[in-house]
């Protein structure tokens, strides 16, 4: 039953983990090169892969990433959450230095300017849903224990 269920988790994390991806996608290949779109697909491999083992190895990790995926993956729809993210990422890896495009410019034939803005977006993005997952499992748990059926308890 245990392997089951994780797998099961492994397979949900992948589907959410996968719709995740639209909108961010989107927007970072108008700004990135091949080169940086290079950067950008070994940071999605390893996130997903870091939430394969994840959802493998704990199971409340991996329920609480995929309720908190959901619900970041729902905010796509108006994506401000990840377009905050993204800018946030862009600010963080390469602040403008006055000249209003160059910074952007350099950013776009940099191998490493795709991985750590795709690292930094993703890591934000992630924590979010990790943190928002937990929030509403935690809720839900309270819920359950407050007004769940008292007949069934004792």
């Amino acid at each position: 039953m245990a392997f089951e269920y994780r797998m099961t988790l492994v397979c949900s994390w992948s589907l959410v983990f996968a719709t995740n991806l639209f909108v961010p996608l989107l927007l970072a290949m108008s700004i990135t090169e091949r080169g940086g779109r290079l950067g950008m697909s070994c940071v999605i491999l390893a996130y997903w892969f870091l939430g394969v083992v994840a959802c493998a190895r704990g199971w409340r990790f991996g329920l609480a990433m995929l309720v908190g995926g959901i619900l970041v993956s729902a905010s796509q729809l108006l994506p401000v959450l990840q377009l905050v993210a993204g800018m946030l990422s862009l600010m963080a890896w390469s602040p403008p230095t006055g000249d209003t495009g160059e910074w952007m410019y350099k950013l776009r034939l940099s191998e490493i300017g795709g991985l750590a803005v795709t690292a930094l977006t993703g890591g934000i993005l992630m924590a979010l849903a990790c943190v928002s997952g937990y929030c509403i499992l935690g809720a839900i748990y309270t819920w359950n224990s407050v007004f769940g059926n008292k007949e069934c308890q004792s």
